[in-house]
């Protein structure tokens, strides 16, 4: 067996995915994996894989490109990306953006520093590929949700009032809701029902986008209960279960965006929860049934919102549809990608009892 060494940007969601996520399978097949935001100096004594997540800071960059240049390593040096941040410094509605200009070229750097890079999609590849120019080869290996989140599902739903719509994220998705008015056509949809028998409204998770706050300064009559984030992952989830009847995921029509994962999706349809997302980017796909409908144009929320509404038989089997894609996209599914880059012998995940 081998021992994985993971050097995570956070311990959040990305850090969770991307690094977390991954080692628990690994650990269960009966590797030593070590998963921290911090490289011990000693790391590259006794590591046959060493994991870098968006390393771009001056000092950590210097510690990981003399990693790779080491002599005759036994060691393979793998750089993990989730976010094409070349397009990053485009995104003006994005307060990270800031960030990233002088880090790009450290960026390139380690990325053709490394032996493998790690993506979650094949257009985070191109970015890769075209930007930095990688030695390494380019693995695409998409988001995994951890099995025993399918079964959260399988609760019924307590929590917010009935008829809850709802978000989670944070500030740098406030141009994500303007993408076809989806601002403006979810709070004036919420307003309008706002003194129905049951009304409708809206559940959000995390700092509230400016976008959508100016939206509902216009229609104060929309129902919102707005709630702080968390950074535990799980009581995220539970969260999500205990108060979404429909996820709402809008999303800018960007180069930044196009690079993104559908993780947002992919949670929402492994809870069960049925959802309505931009139609564009890494929410289209088309043919496949992921659990909810899509929108394409301005009018779409509004009307997406109103059937889907109406229509507890459409909700129930978007439900349906949607574990049975998540079910395609778990940890036991997804680990043998990671195998495959990271280079170690395939093996059978033990069943989750």
């Amino acid at each position: 067996m081998s021992r994985i060494v993971y050097w995570s940007a956070d311990e959040t969601g990305c850090g969770f995915y991307r690094c977390s996520v991954p080692a628990a399978g690994l650990r269960r097949l009966g590797h030593t994996v070590d998963v921290s935001t911090v490289l011990d100096s000693a790391v590259p004594n006794h590591a046959d894989v060493i994991v870098g997540q968006r390393v771009g800071e001056p000092l950590p960059s210097r510690v990981w490109r003399a990693m790779a240049a080491v002599p005759d390593r036994n060691y393979r040096m793998v750089y993990e990306l989730d976010d094409d941040v070349f397009s990053l410094v485009h995104e003006k509605h994005n307060p990270a953006a800031a960030e990233w200009p002088a880090r790009l070229a450290n960026v390139v750097l380690n990325i053709q520093a490394a032996d493998v890079i790690t993506v979650t999609n094949a257009h985070l590849a191109e970015a890769v590929y075209y930007n930095a120019a990688p030695q390494g080869v380019i693995h695409v290996v998409p988001n995994a949700v951890p099995d025993e989140l399918l079964s959260m599902a399988e609760h019924p739903r307590t929590g917010m009032p009935a008829n809850s719509l709802g978000w989670s994220g944070s500030a740098t998705h406030d141009g994500d809701w303007l993408e076809d008015g989806a601002n403006r056509e979810v709070m004036s949809w919420l307003s309008r029902t706002a003194h129905a028998p049951w009304p409708w409204r809206l559940a959000t998770f995390g700092r509230p986008p400016s976008t959508l706050v100016k939206a509902h300064e216009r229609r104060p009559a929309a129902l919102w209960d707005a709630m702080d984030g968390t950074e535990d992952v799980y009581g995220y989830y539970t969260k999500l279960a205990r108060s979404f009847d429909i996820g709402l995921a809008p999303l800018a029509r960007t180069a930044f965006n196009r690079s993104k994962s559908d993780l947002r999706l992919l949670e929402l349809a492994a809870l069960g929860i049925p959802w309505l997302a931009t139609d564009w980017g890494p929410y289209s796909t088309e043919g496949e049934a992921q659990g909810g409908w899509r929108v394409a144009r301005h009018g779409g929320w509004r009307d997406g919102l109103t059937r889907l509404s109406r229509s507890p038989s459409a909700r129930d089997e978007l439900r349906e549809q949607g574990r049975a894609w998540a079910r395609r996209r778990t940890l036991t599914e997804i680990l043998p990608f990671w195998l495959e880059a990271y280079g170690l012998p395939s093996g059978t995940v033990p069943n989750q009892e």
